[in-house]
């Protein structure tokens, strides 16, 4: 005769297998959200995938949830575009900062000079794109840096531009009151 098996306390139960989380939800989290915007800065907007590519990423969400997500934002761009959405009222802030260090954590970091390649992909991008499409500049010509870094970099490339264009404009009056002194030349006045 074989041996029973007797149990002293309670048989031993299986493990819970954990639950997934519901697939479906209105509410988007801080962090999902920011997922979505990130995956959107990441694939091409015209990918006939684009919303399924988003659902791999974020697993909580029906890629049903994610192309509503996206018609949201969609019509806010356009709403704050088109002036709808006031802006807010910034008089309670304190026109002067604290100068404190210690109300800082993180010193401000200097970025990283662009390259000559950088530049010259960004005056392709330019061409290409126009002013002020820094997304499609950054995404399909200088895709080391992100569009508030392109946006950046422009703004001060224009900042140059006007600089140089109007000091010529200055020199180009001066040799016209001066012609006498037509004869010097330009390298000691740059």
């Amino acid at each position: 005769m074989e041996p029973s098996l007797f149990y002293i306390s309670s048989p031993p139960r299986p493990q819970p297998q954990p639950q997934p989380q519901p697939k479906h939800s209105s509410d988007w989290s801080f962090e999902e959200n920011k997922l979505f915007e990130n995956c959107l800065a990441e694939f091409n907007l015209d990918s006939p995938d684009l919303f399924e590519k988003i659902g791999l990423r974020i697993p909580t969400k029906t890629v049903e949830d994610i192309k509503k997500q996206y018609e949201k934002l969609v019509e806010d761009v356009k709403m704050i575009e088109s002036g709808f959405v006031p802006l807010p009222n910034y008089q309670n802030i304190s026109p002067n900062p604290p100068t404190n260090n210690s109300t800082r954590p993180n010193p401000k970091k200097r970025g990283i000079p662009w390259t000559k390649e950088e530049h010259q992909n960004f005056l392709a991008g330019l061409d290409k794109y126009g002013k002020g499409d820094w997304k499609s500049i950054s995404r399909h010509c200088v895709q080391t840096k992100n569009p508030t870094q392109v946006a950046s970099h422009a703004q001060k490339y224009f900042q140059k531009l006007e600089k140089c264009n109007s000091a010529q404009k200055y020199f180009h009056k001066l040799e016209n009151c001066t012609s006498a002194q037509s004869s010097t030349p330009r390298s000691i006045w740059k």
